[in-house]
């Protein structure tokens, strides 16, 4: 495969998040970005489980690629910690690869406020 530098973002992913895609900047220096088939990028787990792009294109010298946030999520099972990606595609008819090491959060849910939200205060004489 030919390498390509792959940078994901966020570098932090929280499985409780929502809203804004997984982006993938891909650069490499043997082709031209402007020759990466859209249709073909991939954001693979080391378990070889994949996902398709959304959506590609290229500014200056980087391809962005889109990857539907939820499914992303969906793809990692609860898996939290690092998690190497790999990203993968076809350019000018061969295949390219790059990986990139995310952080995967999966934080606790808020505790309520104990005692409606104040705290006690130690009594005034110190008893």
């Amino acid at each position: 495969a030919i390498p390509a530098t792959v940078d994901i973002e966020p570098d932090t992913l929280n499985l409780d998040s929502k809203g804004n895609p997984v982006k993938a900047f891909i650069q490499m220096t043997e082709r031209d970005v402007n020759d990466i088939v859209p249709s073909t990028v991939k954001l693979c787990l080391p378990t070889n489980e994949c996902l398709d792009a959304i959506s590609g294109s290229v500014e200056d010298d980087t391809f962005k690629a889109d990857f539907d946030r939820a499914a992303v999520i969906a793809l990692l099972d609860g898996q939290t910690g690092p998690v190497t990606f790999t990203v993968t595609g076809i350019v000018a008819g061969r295949t390219f690869e790059g990986t990139d090491t995310e952080r995967i959060i999966d934080p606790p849910p808020l505790a309520p406020a104990l005692g409606g939200g104040s705290e006690e205060e130690p009594n005034a004489s110190g008893q």
